[in-house]
């Protein structure tokens, strides 16, 4: 997989819409994920994460998190 048609993870919607996001090694990108962004608390303490749509896989944003994004692909 390139990461050609991939965006930085910064460029993602956070409104829910369901994207595929993965984390670029250096080596190109991971296995993709269909998740959908969940906004934190706003109060400092509770950040946003990414989620797919079960709620049991969650990623955070930062080291090791995801760095890409793109349209679902169905």
């Amino acid at each position: 997989m390139s990461m050609e048609d991939w965006q930085p993870i910064h460029t993602a919607p956070r409104d829910g819409t369901i994207v595929e996001i993965v984390a670029d090694a250096g080596e190109g990108p991971g296995e993709a994920w269909p998740m959908r962004w969940v906004a934190g608390k706003g109060d400092g303490q509770t950040p946003g994460f990414w989620t797919v749509s079960d709620g049991s896989f969650t990623w955070r944003e930062g080291d090791g998190g995801p760095t890409h994004w793109r349209p679902r692909h169905k």
